[in-house]
């Protein structure tokens, strides 16, 4: 039953006040009425505070729950639903934690919501006092269907579920609620369609804004005006972005440092959602976006997520030779500088990769002899070849050259058995390539050489032997 309660509420200027105002004077209305078109008009300007706001969140449960903590303890109207969401995926014992710290909320339609959308026969212990509390008699159909559904059940768990049901059925159907002044109605139309509105603008203006980023990731301006957009809508990934932003230039200290670390713990695995079906834990984040991550399975319906066009090195070791070639593709990572892969298929990339470093740990002939054919790293400059056993021969050195990465190619370090090193250097005492740095380390670990060109071939520059004997055989091999 509806009460009729003709007064006006709420101002007809309530739309020139801040949407926190909005949602507070909306708030009252609804403790007095339980009106369902003032929930729903809750509802709306919620959106409109909360629409691109991220869930508390943390590497731990511990973390996240302390994340989530510090967000509660502000009451800010504004912030209800993005704590609710935080719920998501807890277990009953630190979920009723939470939900109890709720209950000390004023009543609150999103609450009800919440608290309707989890009952079920399982649950309604948890939730069955929290919704006779708000007193919301919108809840009552939910409440009967769950009563049918337990029918005349002589189960100790239905029958007890019947004993919290009636009582709480028959409380809530008590409940009235109050009419809302025509007047009132106008006002509640004409705010959220204005909500509505902003929250169209505010999405399209957010969405176009990220794509400038991706389309050119190397251009820190438009991430700057990214930045301050989230700032101003109360997104924390704005501070985050401008803090590391800030960092480029100067290492970040003190409270500015904190606050990226705090930041990044809270909302680091939100920020990484459309890549973590196929990215490890600990990618690395620079200026305001992931840059460098490992990669622990190939999902292509991830792979045309928009965000990998920031990712700057990528290690795709752990896949072996199972990754395909399109995975590296430019028109998914423009930024992609630096790459770890065994996985000839790389070389087949159907558009240019801008990869500069390549590192292939266990580089076998199928590798050296897709990488002396390809055409797609036009822009190579280093090959990193480590592991044991390595299958680079230095007879290859010459046809390396002549490649087309040869055009680009600068410097090769390659970890190599020691039964191999005196053909090694043998053979970098006539080559006449583009290298200007070959880095050699054995896999034994006990010499390291850097030689760089000299007049008569490649010549030591730097090392490091076990033994004077064993500097003094290697020098003499290059003389």
């Amino acid at each position: 039953m509806t009460l009729p309660d003709p007064s006006d509420r709420l101002s007809p200027s309530l739309g020139d006040s801040s949407w926190h105002d909005v949602l507070a004077a909306l708030l009252v209305l609804w403790r007095d009425t339980r009106h369902p078109r003032v929930a729903e008009a809750i509802d709306e300007v919620s959106t409109r505070l909360d629409a691109n706001t991220l869930c508390p969140g943390g590497p731990t449960l511990q973390k996240r729950l302390a994340a989530w903590n510090e967000l509660e303890s502000g009451r800010s109207v504004g912030s209800l639903r993005v704590l609710l969401r935080g719920l998501r995926g807890l277990r009953r014992e630190p979920l009723a934690d939470c939900l109890e710290r709720l209950a000390a909320w004023p009543a609150d339609p999103r609450l009800v919501a919440w608290h309707e959308a989890a009952l079920d026969e399982l649950s309604a212990e948890l939730h069955l006092p929290h919704l006779v509390r708000l007193g919301d008699p919108r809840v009552l159909p939910a409440l009967e269907a769950l009563l049918t559904r337990c029918g005349a059940g002589t189960s100790r768990p239905v029958v007890e579920l019947r004993e919290r049901l009636r009582p709480a059925i028959a409380t809530l159907a008590r409940e009235r609620v109050r009419a809302v002044s025509s007047a009132d109605l106008a006002v509640i139309e004409r705010l959220v369609g204005t909500a509505r509105a902003q929250v169209a603008t505010a999405n399209q203006t957010r969405q176009q804004l990220f794509a400038e980023v991706f389309a050119h990731p190397a251009d820190d301006a438009r991430r700057a005006v990214l930045a301050d957009f989230l700032q101003a809508e109360g997104d924390p990934r704005g501070e985050f972005i401008a803090l590391q932003l800030a960092a480029e230039l100067q290492p970040l200290r003190g409270e500015a440092l904190r606050a990226e670390r705090r930041l990044l713990a809270t909302w680091g695995d939100e920020w990484l959602a459309p890549l973590s079906a196929s990215i490890l834990k600990g990618a690395t984040f620079r200026r305001g976006f992931p840059s460098a991550c490992a990669l622990r399975v190939v999902r292509p319906e991830a792979l045309d997520a928009p965000a990998w066009a920031t990712i700057e090195r990528i290690d795709a070791s752990g896949l072996g030779a199972e990754a395909p070639g399109a995975l590296f593709s430019m028109a998914r990572m423009p930024a992609l500088r630096w790459l770890n892969s065994i996985d000839p298929s790389i070389f087949e990339a159907p558009e240019p990769v801008a990869v500069e470093t390549l590192v292939a740990n266990y580089f076998w002939e199928p590798q050296l002899d897709a990488l002396l054919k390809t055409t797609s790293f036009p822009r190579l400059r280093e090959l990193l070849v480590d592991g044991s056993p390595v299958r680079l021969d230095p007879m290859k050195l010459d046809p390396l050259a002549a490649a087309p990465v040869g055009a680009t190619l600068r410097r090769l370090a390659c970890a190599i058995p020691d039964d191999a090193t005196a053909r090694w250097l043998r053979n970098l005492r006539t080559h006449r390539g583009p290298l200007t740095e070959v880095a050699l380390s054995a896999v034994s670990g006990e010499w390291t050489m850097t030689l760089r060109p000299a007049s008569t071939g490649l010549r030591i520059q730097a090392g490091q032997w076990a033994t004077p004997e064993l500097e003094a055989r290697h020098r003499e091999l290059l003389a």
